[in-house]
């Protein structure tokens, strides 16, 4: 073989070296995280003719208030809040007016407030144990006086094929509704180097009669941690859709936390204490 071909038999190797490693790189490239987006509104309405609809949408960070009164006396108010520290509540509040003469006497409305985004972790390997808290639910001041009401308050993970936490409680004409809280600090196995998308939702959602008042809320609180105990557990890293934060871990994490380091603690001195008897 002459000179030539050995240049070129070298030429093809390297950028066959070069075509093979950008798609190695390219295979294990970080998926790429969603935008976050917020979808929501405050909707209240009266029955007389002339009242003017409260109708306000939600779809930033922030919170979103909305008043309303009527000829017949009737009032209301919403609100909803979205946070990008992974926070979401909404909140409804009415009196209906004192008559029940046809086309009076009647006020209905509704809050919600839905944050969607993904999260994804970065680690030295295929999986770790993330300590999942979060808390939620919704309050009802005087189930007896509604009617068609719903609470809804919800934290799920991929759809909550991955996980699913929360309540929804609704009531028709007799039903009961008394509101529900709810709390999750968990353990979980997430993959490195995957997406997951996160869904908080929050729905108040009522209507009263004559004389009646009604107050509604709810919310939803997350938070994601590394476990500790976790070895390496600092060289990993949860990354979330642009602009989202976490939340700062509730005390009952705070706990399984410095467990978990007094337990790495306790490790360690039992290999050095183990290295200096063998020695």
């Amino acid at each position: 073989m002459n000179i030539k071909s050995i240049n070129s038999a070298a030429i093809v190797l390297a950028v066959s070296s070069q075509v093979l490693a950008f798609s190695i790189t390219d295979a294990h490239a970080a998926p790429v995280l969603s935008d976050y987006s917020i979808t929501g509104s405050v909707y209240i309405v009266g029955c007389c003719t002339s009242d003017t609809p409260v109708n306000d949408p939600v779809s930033a960070p922030g919170t979103v208030s909305g008043s309303f009164s009527s000829v017949n006396g009737s009032t209301g108010n919403g609100s909803v809040t979205v946070g990008l520290n992974q926070y979401v509540s909404a909140s409804i509040n009415l009196t209906a007016g004192g008559s029940n003469s046809p086309g009076s006497g009647h006020i209905g409305g509704s809050a919600s407030a839905d944050l969607y985004y993904s999260l994804r972790i970065l680690g030295p390997t295929t999986s770790v144990p993330v300590i999942v808290g979060a808390n939620g639910g919704a309050t009802i001041s005087d189930p007896l006086q509604v009617i068609d009401t719903t609470l809804t308050s919800f934290f799920l993970i991929n759809n909550g094929l991955f996980l699913k936490a929360g309540d929804s409680e609704e009531k028709f004409n007799s039903q009961d509704i008394d509101g529900f809280s709810w709390s999750l600090n968990k353990t979980i196995t997430f993959q490195t180097n995957t997406v997951y998308n996160i869904d908080l939702k929050t729905l108040v959602l009522t209507n009263i009669y004559f004389g009646y008042t009604a107050n509604l809320s709810a919310f939803v609180d997350p938070s994601f941690t590394i476990d500790p105990s976790t070895p390496n557990a600092n060289q990993y890293v949860i990354e979330f859709s642009p602009g989202i934060t976490n939340a700062v871990p509730e005390p009952s994490t705070w706990v399984m936390m410095i467990l978990g380091f007094a337990g790495l603690g306790f490790v360690g001195y039992r290999s050095r204490s183990g290295a200096m008897n063998a020695a």
